[in-house]
């Protein structure tokens, strides 16, 4: 505080003051508030800048700390950054006492919020369902999280190296998945669907080669035809007389 006193002179001489009475300046309590330009809630990735905003600007006896989960970031002020996924607890400080302010602690507290990114997969076939056995089938399986690759599964069983890849599928309804797990910034995401192979019809047929009429005691040879798969084990084919 500060103490005042009057004090006058007449023209003889002869003096006169006031008793003396203090004047008193109270410190002040500074304020300010932190501002973040993509807000306080955010979907990765995303570029924000956070600053502060106080009342106090061009008073260097103010000192603001800025932090960002206990650490001091005064360096980060007004600087465009990106962050992961996650929760980040932002605190303006004035500290210590000067000669004018009295520091209130914590100015402001901010919780900045970063959800993960939306993953999404996609499985495709290059041929439609169904399709009749004989011929390949390329599943492809892709997603939009760059941080993790997609599995492919059939029956349940990872079958990743196929991916993309041509393959002869027996007949049936095959159950496929396409998944990716999360990670840091993005969630998991699986898209499932089937790939149904019809029974092919073979066409058989045989000749002789004495043709279909000949005279007694002719001989022949019968050629059965058109029997798929040979050595495959899954299809027999029997050839008979009568």
């Amino acid at each position: 505080g500060y103490i005042y006193s009057w004090l006058a002179e007449d023209g003889v001489g002869a003096q006169s003051s006031t008793p003396p009475a203090p004047y008193i300046i109270n410190h002040a309590v500074p304020t300010g508030f932190l501002t973040s330009s993509a807000g306080w809630i955010a979907t990765y990735p995303v570029v924000s800048t956070f600053d502060y905003v106080e009342n106090n600007l061009g008073d260097g006896d103010v000192p603001y700390q800025f932090f960002r989960d206990g650490f001091l970031i005064n360096g980060e002020r007004g600087v465009p950054i990106s962050l992961a996924a996650g929760s980040y607890f932002y605190h303006l400080i004035v500290t210590p006492f000067t000669q004018n302010y009295t520091p209130p602690g914590f100015l402001d507290t901010q919780q900045f919020n970063v959800s993960k990114a939306i993953s999404t997969t996609s499985l495709t076939f290059n041929q439609p369902s169904p399709q009749t056995y004989g011929s390949s089938v390329a599943a492809s399986c892709t997603d939009t999280n760059f941080e993790e690759n997609p599995q492919l599964f059939r029956e349940g069983i990872d079958v990743s190296v196929e991916n993309g890849q041509p393959i002869t599928l027996g007949a049936g309804n095959h159950s496929y998945a396409c998944s990716v797990q999360a990670t840091q910034n993005y969630t998991s995401a699986v898209m499932t669907g089937y790939h149904n192979v019809s029974k092919a019809v073979p066409t058989l047929s045989f000749s002789s080669s004495a043709g279909t009429n000949y005279t007694y005691p002719q001989l022949t040879t019968f050629l059965a035809n058109g029997c798929p798969n040979s050595g495959a084990g899954d299809v027999t084919c029997r050839f008979y007389i009568d």
